[in-house]
């Protein structure tokens, strides 16, 4: 994300608003911790894009501390989606990933995700944001 949006961020806001995704019935949120240290976290929920047949399941966010980059921790966060979604009969995964973020393009394609060509524009935030929307087809395990 720009830093300028990050900069406009009131942490008692996202607070309140993650009080409020935690429990929403149509999300689900992995985080993964250390002791007491947070490293990162996922959430995910049945695919929100209209131009997507049912059966696919969206990663909405995720986010692994700098700290923790490089230790497995992303990696972990999606394989146990990937778990999750084959448990409940999904066929694939997708998400959206900032144009310009070339460290997290190259970690999702690691993973196995492609671009399927799709992209848009995002102003809710304030900002423009460029995406370009990446997915992962599900084989039985």
């Amino acid at each position: 994300m720009p830093d300028e949006f990050l900069d406009r961020l009131d942490p008692l806001q996202r607070a309140n608003w993650w009080s409020a995704v935690v429990v929403d019935p149509n999300v689900t949120v992995f985080v993964a911790v250390e002791g007491s240290t947070l490293k990162g976290f996922c959430s995910f929920l049945p695919c929100r894009d209209d131009d997507i047949a049912t059966g696919i399941c969206e990663i909405a966010t995720l986010y692994v501390d700098p700290e923790h980059w490089r230790s497995s921790c992303g990696t972990a966060l999606v394989e146990a989606v990937i778990i999750w979604a084959r448990q409940r009969r999904f066929d694939g995964l997708s998400l959206w990933v900032l144009a310009t973020n070339l460290r997290a393009r190259a970690f999702y394609e690691s993973l196995g995700f492609s671009p399927d060509g799709q992209s848009k524009t995002d102003a809710r935030l304030g900002v423009e944001i460029h995406e370009v929307r990446y997915r992962r087809q599900l084989l039985p395990a």
